[in-house]
């Protein structure tokens, strides 16, 4: 031994020790995995929303303007269980068409992954974005 009295095999083990709780921190809060679909979505900024939860089934939206827009008749409307906001606008789901009812409001760069731990599953039939 040298130095500081430590063997080498110690300090490897240490140095493995930080590094693996380092990653460990580094996760922490770290979102559901998502689905190739979702992932576009991030690239692109758009926001999208999901017939099944994780991103996961028929993707619905994938716009990036502000605006107001409807989810019509056999294209989603009441089947969103997820959604990505990864525009630069608040997104505002909607109960109703026309944008009434009840309100679920994400802010930018935000997912909700499963709208049923929101109260919210299968209930958007409109949306739109919007200055925060």
């Amino acid at each position: 031994m040298r130095g500081n009295g430590k063997s080498k095999q110690g300090w490897r083990y240490g140095a493995v020790a930080v590094l693996v709780v380092g990653q460990a921190l580094a996760g922490v809060g770290a979102a559901a995995p998502a689905s190739a679909s979702d992932v576009r979505c991030k690239i692109s900024n758009l926001a999208c929303l999901y017939e099944d939860i994780n991103g996961n089934g028929d993707e619905y939206g994938g716009v990036w303007r502000q605006g107001k827009y409807e989810l019509g008749g056999w294209d989603g409307d009441n089947e969103i269980s997820s959604v990505s906001n990864y525009s630069e606008w608040c997104m505002t789901l909607y109960t109703n068409d026309g944008w009434g009812g009840r309100t679920l409001t994400l802010g930018p760069k935000r997912s909700l992954y499963n709208l049923k731990d929101w109260g919210f599953n299968d209930d958007t039939e409109s949306y739109r974005l919007h200055a925060c």
